[in-house]
């Protein structure tokens, strides 16, 4: 069965799946996913309105293997991105009646390799360390929860002190990730905890972010702090948004 476009069928029927889709990120929003999702399942089943034109019950695997043929250039891991959206919207509408069947489980999907580990090596962790300012305890402790637990930036950014838990012998964080899903990990460096002790006794601070802002005077008494990326040395290596200590040789 050929795609058809939008110039071949009546505007109800593009404006059916058009108002589907509509729903379909309305439900997304209401189950909490984010913003960033949204945004790209809504450009994703956009192009498939644009190739389509028809309503979900008449998208079959023929048609979306047609589809799939129109973004063949692109890589793998953009190919995969747009089959999720794609499998995502119409398992939902199969649950919700609008389509007789779910044509996505009729075909294969894009295999991805598991991506190479990335980091930097001790050294270099080393001199990012012994660039930031001993007085800048704030960015000092950030870059540590980063470089040795692994951390993503906006999980450490989100850290709140009721997070942390330092009993002695089980010193762990309760991390927010993403998707909104908990996890703890372990702190088993003791050079981590000492400083974070050090750190909670310095700041006092009680029920807010671990790593919220200092206000501290610049050389030019403005009062702004420079950001940490001007404080680091300028090197050959590009520094990751995330470091995993597993991949520190």
């Amino acid at each position: 069965m050929a795609p058809q476009t939008g110039a071949h069928v009546s505007l109800s029927q593009e404006r059916a799946l058009a108002t589907l889709v509509a729903d379909f990120l309305t439900d997304m929003a209401h189950a909490n996913r984010s913003v960033h999702t949204r945004r790209a399942y809504a450009s994703d089943l956009g192009s498939l309105i644009r190739f389509h034109g028809g309503p979900a019950s008449s998208i079959t695997p023929e048609i979306l293997r047609s589809f799939f043929a129109t973004i063949a250039h692109l890589a793998p891991a953009s190919r995969a991105r747009k089959e999720a959206a794609i499998a995502s919207f119409l398992a939902w509408a199969y649950r919700h009646g609008h389509v007789p069947a779910d044509p996505t489980r009729r075909l294969d999907r894009v295999h991805l390799d598991p991506p190479a580990p990335r980091g930097l090596r001790t050294g270099e962790v080393a001199a990012i360390l012994a660039a930031i300012p001993a007085h800048h305890r704030r960015d000092r402790l950030l870059f540590r929860l980063i470089a040795e637990l692994g951390l993503r930036v906006g999980e450490a950014l989100s850290l709140q002190i009721e997070d942390v838990d330092l009993a002695r012998d089980d010193e762990h964080l309760s991390v927010l990730g993403k998707g909104g899903r908990r996890r703890t990990v372990l702190i088993d460096g003791d050079g981590l905890v000492v400083q974070l002790r050090a750190y909670l006794r310095h700041t006092g601070y009680r029920r807010v972010p671990l790593c919220r802002a200092e206000s501290r005077p610049t050389s030019t008494g403005s009062g702004t702090v420079p950001p940490l990326a001007s404080t680091l040395p300028s090197t050959s290596c590009a520094i990751p948004t995330r470091w995993r200590s597993s991949t520190l040789a």
